[in-house]
């Protein structure tokens, strides 16, 4: 049976904890398997690419303190910077006592030895070395806010991203068009795959900035251009927080600053990744155009201008230069969302009125024509 390599976002499991973790590789950043860093015996420090598996049966149900020593099961003889590669073979034993395995290696093609579908090959261990995808950094953002890389430009270190319309041929054979313009610059060659993430319930992708809340932005700002030229049909959130750094007992050290920036996939709603008192920027973008009737005596709720969960008399347009009257609200949507985070700025845009509307919990701020105003 094939061992497959591991990769950065691999599943570990310990037998003494109670939940599931990932690992996370910093010990090399050139040499990738299907887009992500390839592990190695480097890979081993903890809470930089160990992290806590939940309770830990030894230190009866306290939270995991992972104390991993060395990676067993290495292959040696295939290194990257001198550091030997990692298999879902391998194991990783913790000083307290518990045993580090491999849950799901994060892909199922690369690795050594023998798939159980090619019987053709023979026995031999180095044989069975695949070679390693190259570095993509041609990506296409599709109409459901989609990221996949498609390439590679030889001639750039960046990564870029291009809308559908750049790209010709089908599933993964899709390539970009001769001439395309118009690509989004995100960052360095590999930013994407090291930046990211899923959140806590894997309901939403999104991209760490990290320290860089401007670039944040700016690609927030880019993806409601697509939004407003019918390239991207999805809501996509940007969150700036301040998130808790626990040294290798768990305890708390202090926070670093995240802006990060993704989606769901939904055209109504979008799964928050921070939430809490330390969550200092909540946006999101409202797709779609909804012509409202300020003159009518119904109530209005719903579309493209009305964070969900406020019921409004009157809906800020530029018709009426902005003026609103909020006629009630419900612990739902967004409105819900802002309860839980009390020190944000919190807005919605429409990039097809080209407004925002900043509010918080059961109370609408102001609204005003253009982008979010920093």
């Amino acid at each position: 049976m094939k061992e497959l390599y591991l990769i950065a976002g691999c599943k570990l499991k310990c037998n003494c904890g109670s939940a599931v973790s990932e690992l996370k590789v910093t010990s090399q950043n050139f040499e990738h398997v299907e887009n992500k860093l390839q592990a190695t015996e480097g890979d081993k420090k903890p809470n930089e690419n160990i992290f806590p598996f939940g309770a830990c049966s030894l230190r009866r149900r306290k939270p995991c303190m992972p104390q991993p020593m060395m990676w067993e099961g290495k292959i040696d003889w295939d290194k990257i910077d001198s550091k030997a590669t990692l298999t879902n073979k391998c194991t990783l034993k913790c000083a307290v006592g518990g045993v580090i395995s491999v849950l799901d290696a994060g892909q199922s093609w690369y690795g050594i030895g023998k798939s159980e579908e090619d019987t053709s090959q023979t026995n031999t261990l180095a044989e069975y070395v695949t070679a390693k995808d190259p570095i993509k950094n041609i990506y296409e953002i599709d109409k459901d806010g989609n990221i996949n890389p498609r390439g590679e430009d030889e001639e750039s270190d960046k990564d870029i991203i291009y809308i559908s319309d750049n790209f010709t041929g089908t599933g993964s054979n899709r390539t970009l068009k001769a001439g395309a313009t118009g690509g989004y610059e995100i960052g360095e060659k590999g930013f994407i795959t090291n930046n990211s993430k899923t959140n806590s319930s894997k309901k939403t992708k999104y991209i760490d900035f990290e320290l860089n809340y401007q670039k944040g932005m700016e690609y927030f700002d880019q993806i409601a251009g697509w939004v407003k030229n019918n390239k991207v049909d999805v809501e996509f959130i940007i969150q700036r927080a301040d998130v808790p750094v626990f040294n290798r007992w768990g305890l708390l050290t202090g926070y670093t600053e995240h802006t990060v920036v993704g989606t769901s996939g939904s055209e109504i709603g979008v799964v928050t990744v921070y939430t809490g008192n330390k969550v200092w920027l909540n946006g999101h973008i409202h797709p779609g155009y909804t012509a409202y009737d300020n003159d009518s005596d119904d109530m209005q709720v719903g579309g493209s201008l009305i964070p969900s969960g406020f019921l409004m008399k009157i809906v800020p347009t530029k018709k009426n230069n902005y003026q609103f009257q909020v006629a009630g609200n419900a612990d739902e949507g967004d409105n819900l969302s802002a309860k839980d985070m009390p020190n944000a700025r919190i807005f919605i845009y429409a990039p097809k009125h080209d407004t925002t509307i900043e509010y918080k919990y059961n109370t609408i701020i102001k609204a005003y024509g253009g982008k979010f105003q920093q």
